[in-house]
């Protein structure tokens, strides 16, 4: 099934936009190897899509593949569907969807477009987001409007009791309280029940995980709680955390982007091999490292270093759940 191989955030947002309760989305990050599984499943539902290949922009227009240009006009159709453009060697990105030819064609031209004016504004609304929410993203910015949020989910004790609707949305809530993203959340949960009694509840489950924030903004690995506050990596882990650190035996799910970034200190290899059992081990505001407990291979090893230059660290480095 599709939540085999997609996350499940990206699947409430598919879900969503087939019952009409959200007019487009960005969907950030597909494995390339599930790719036409991905494409399948939309065509499916009746949901246009479009993405980048060698030979332009490629849109699935109901009947027909197209090629169009970079201002989205129609150079001719194609029979088959265009292998994409991969990127860090595994991952197709920022394929976007819609149920509307026309909206699908504004939603492109200001995604692709990052100098226009009122571009956060514009695309909030194309992407269905609540007022109140976008005028908070647009005061804060994408960094400090999550590391808000996070403050306000640790201020008032709901680290390990977040609503798990706040992980069906892809925007950035104004607050814990928003009403607005919370009854959002809820629909486009319940929508899941259109595709399949299966996906809704599998796809649920599987929202209501532990969340490890190993960067800013809306940046997580999501997994279940297998054993918590594990003490027989501490040898192999103090090597990069020594103070604070808690350490959770975790079943990692598919990731909500792929990433295959290094350098000396720091280490994201965020592709389909970091699903199952890893050692999840971070230290508040200091760092988090990520590893197979079967030949200690490292996936994610994040120091402060290249965090601090934002001055979020408090709310960085930290696991938002929503299993209890």
């Amino acid at each position: 099934m599709i939540y085999k191989f997609i996350n499940p955030r990206h699947i409430c947002l598919i879900a969503a936009i087939n019952n009409y309760m959200k007019p487009s989305a960005i969907i950030e990050s597909v494995d390339k190897n599930y790719w036409n599984m991905f494409a399948d499943f939309l065509e499916k539902l009746d949901i246009l899509y479009c993405y980048r290949s060698d030979k332009g922009i490629v849109v699935w227009n109901r009947d027909f593949y197209e090629i169009r240009d970079e201002k989205f006009r129609k150079i001719y159709e194609i029979e088959c569907r265009l292998h994409p453009k991969i990127n860090a060697s595994y991952e197709v990105s920022n394929i976007l969807i819609s149920k509307d030819i026309n909206t699908l064609k504004n939603l492109f031209k200001i995604f692709s477009n990052k100098s226009i004016r009122n571009r956060d504004l514009i695309l909030g609304k194309l992407l269905g987001y609540p007022d109140c929410c976008i005028k908070n993203f647009i005061k804060r910015g994408p960094v400090f409007s999550r590391h808000y949020f996070h403050l306000d989910i640790i201020r008032r004790g709901l680290e390990y009791n977040v609503p798990v609707e706040f992980w069906a949305i892809y925007h950035t809530p104004c607050s814990v309280e928003c009403r607005y993203s919370i009854e959002m959340g809820k629909n486009y949960i319940k929508s899941l029940k259109k595709l399949s009694n299966d996906i809704y509840h599998k796809v649920l489950s599987l929202l209501k995980s532990s969340y490890l924030a190993y960067s800013v903004g809306n940046r997580y690995i999501s997994f279940k709680t297998v054993k918590s506050n594990i003490t027989e990596y501490n040898d192999f882990i103090k090597r990069y955390l020594s103070n604070n650190v808690k350490v959770v035996l975790g079943e990692i799910i598919q990731p909500f982007v792929y990433s295959n970034y290094r350098n000396h200190d720091n280490l994201l290899l965020l592709n389909r091999e970091i699903v199952g059992i890893k050692v999840i081990a971070f230290a508040p505001g200091i760092g988090c490292l990520v590893f197979d407990p079967k030949n200690n291979r490292e996936y994610i090893r994040i120091s402060k270093s290249i965090i601090e230059k934002y001055g979020t660290l408090d709310t960085v480095f930290r696991v938002y759940s929503s299993e209890s």
